[in-house]
């Protein structure tokens, strides 16, 4: 670096960067925040870009349990009751009792944790463009 500081990023930075970088349904919900007009156009998109988020990480987290070393494992309680009309807090607990269950997933290439609760060498699963499918990289 040259000897000048970053300049801090402000929210509409941060979202304006996330257009570019994330997988397209996020990636749509942080233009979405940056084109509101009022407080409340900004904060119903911001709680809106939230859900989008929880139901992608969702999405990325069943293929990946789906995906387990250890077919005997329990399917999480949350995942097991996915259906009928869904919210957020039903994709986000699904997020987190997925992770919590450490199986080893056996998609070729992915970076998870093993079964026993260490990062593992592989690398995430990535698509046709050789970006991450699951958008951590």
């Amino acid at each position: 670096m040259t000897g000048q500081q970053r300049k801090p990023e402000g929210p509409d930075d941060v979202f304006r960067r996330g257009r570019r970088i994330y997988p397209f349904p996020v990636a749509a919900a942080c233009g979405q925040v940056i084109r509101s007009r009022s407080r409340t156009e900004r904060l119903d998109s911001i709680l809106r870009g939230g859900e989008v988020l929880a139901r992608y990480l969702c999405a990325c987290a069943v293929a990946s349990f789906a995906a387990r070393e250890d077919e005997a494992m329990p399917v999480p309680p949350a995942l097991a009751t996915l259906t009928g009309n869904l919210w957020f807090g039903h994709f986000l607990k699904v997020v987190q009792e997925v992770a919590r269950a450490k199986a080893s997933s056996r998609m070729p290439g992915g970076s998870w944790t093993s079964s026993a609760g260490r990062a593992s060498s592989r690398r995430a699963p990535t698509g046709s463009a050789g970006r991450s499918i699951c958008g951590t990289g």
